[in-house]
């Protein structure tokens, strides 16, 4: 029979885990964070001129800039999607040909809907899990 399985202190439930993270391939990792930083010293080169002209009588000069400021801030936020939350870059290497990284990620469990057998199951989050290579040797 299943057994509650305790790590680093927590006790986890007996019965089938989930775990689900997202995975990412290292070449895209490697040029989104080549990406990074150009994006990054266009959102700071559009906050100041914000900066700039806030003070400023001109309130539509105030607003184009503000546009381009809101279009930095996306890029920024379209590049870091791209990369995992975690930023440990030997952190979660699976191993084979393809050097794929995975992020960490929710650990759940698999729980009946509020009417049984009737309805959805539902899946809830008791804990989160990440990947740390092991070196065999």
């Amino acid at each position: 029979g299943a057994t509650d399985v305790e790590s680093r202190g927590v006790a986890l439930p007996a019965e089938k885990l989930y775990f689900t993270a997202s995975a990412f391939d290292a070449a895209d990792v490697a040029d989104a964070r080549r990406d990074l930083l150009p994006a990054n010293q266009k959102r700071a080169a559009a906050q100041a001129e914000v900066d700039e002209v806030r003070e400023g009588p001109n309130l539509f000069a105030l607003a184009k800039k503000m546009d381009a400021l809101a279009a930095a801030q996306s890029a920024v936020e379209r590049v870091e999607e791209r990369l995992p939350k975690v930023r440990d870059p030997n952190a979660g290497a699976l191993p084979g040909e393809a050097k794929l990284f995975v992020d960490q990620g929710p650990i759940s469990v698999k729980r009946p809907g509020l009417f049984g057998p009737f309805s959805r199951e539902k899946y809830f989050i008791v804990g989160t899990f990440s990947l740390t290579p092991v070196l065999e040797g």
